[in-house]
C-alpha cells in the first residue's frame, strides 16, 4: 500500500502486489500530476493509516514492511515524542517480524525525528534503519531495494525449512532493550506486583533427615 502524506492523509494504492502494473500505476500519479508537493508534512495522520493498514492483517506469520519517506521536519504541533510513541507501538507488538526504514531526502540536518523514530524501533527488537538518499531516482531506487530486501530476509526467516511453511510469531508486547538492561534501582507499584508481608510466607526444602537419610 501506498498513503500520501499531508495535512491529512490518503491512501493512493491498497494492497497491491509488486508487479509492473502496480508500477505502471505509480508512474501514473506522477504524470498526471495526481497528487502534487504542497501543505504539510504531518506525520501522526499518516502513521494511523499506516496502522490501521498493518494491523488489519491478522496473520501472525507475515513478514511486515513499513517504508516512511520524509523531506524534512514533522509539521505537527506535538513533540517528537508524541510520534516516536507511534512508531514504538508498532514495534512492541510486532517486534523482528517489523521492518522499519526511515527514508529523508533533503537537508540531513531535518531528520532528528527520523533518526528518533529509527532508534525506538530498534529498542523494541525491530529492523529499523534510516537512510539519507541523494535527490536522485537512482538513489532512491537503491533504497528501496534495500528495504525490500530487508524485509524479504525477515520473511524468510520466519519459513520453516523444512515444511516450507511460515511460522507464527506470538503477539506479546516486547520489552524495551535500554529499560530490560537497566539495574532496578527502585521497587514502585508501577513496574511489579507488590504484596503485604501478611500474604508472604517464606518455606525451606529439607529432602533429608536429620540423621542424613533420604525421607522418600
Amino acid at each position: 500500500s501506498i498513503i500520501c502524506m499531508g495535512n491529512s492523509s490518503e491512501v493512493l494504492l491498497h494492497e497491491k502486489p509488486t508487479t509492473y502494473v502496480t508500477y505502471n500505476e505509480v508512474v501514473k500519479i506522477y504524470t498526471e500530476e495526481i497528487i502534487k508537493p504542497r501543505y504539510h508534512g504531518n506525520y501522526l495522520p499518516a502513521f494511523d493509516t499506516a496502522e490501521q493498514l498493518i494491523n488489519a492483517n491478522t496473520t501472525e506469520s507475515c513478514a511486515i514492511g513499513l517504508c516512511f519517506i520524509s523531506d524534512g521536519k514533522p509539521s505537527d504541533h506535538c513533540d517528537d515524542s508524541a510520534i516516536v510513541d507511534r512508531i514504538a507501538m508498532l514495534a512492541k507488538r510486532y517486534g523482528r517480524s517489523l521492518s522499519f526504514d526511515a527514508i529523508g531526502i533533503g537537508d540531513r540536518d531535518d531528520f532528528d525525528t527520523l533518526q528518533k523514530m529509527v532508534d525506538e524501533a530498534n529498542d523494541y527488537g525491530a529492523i529499523a534503519s534510516l537512510k539519507l538518499p541523494s535527490k536522485t531516482s537512482s538513489a532512491l531506487g537503491d533504497v528501496l531495494n534495500s528495504f525490500a530486501t530487508s524485509v524479504t530476509t525477515t520473511q524468510i526467516e520466519m519459513t520453516d525449512m523444512m515444511t516450507s511453511k511460515q511460522q507464527r510469531v506470538k503477539r506479546v508486547e516486547r520489552e524495551s532493550l535500554t529499560e530490560a538492561s537497566a539495574a532496578i534501582k527502585f521497587v514502585s507499584e508501577k513496574d511489579f506486583f507488590i504484596y503485604p508481608e501478611v500474604y508472604a510466607k517464606r518455606f525451606i526444602w529439607n529432602d533429608t533427615d536429620q540423621d542424613g537419610s533420604w525421607k522418600g
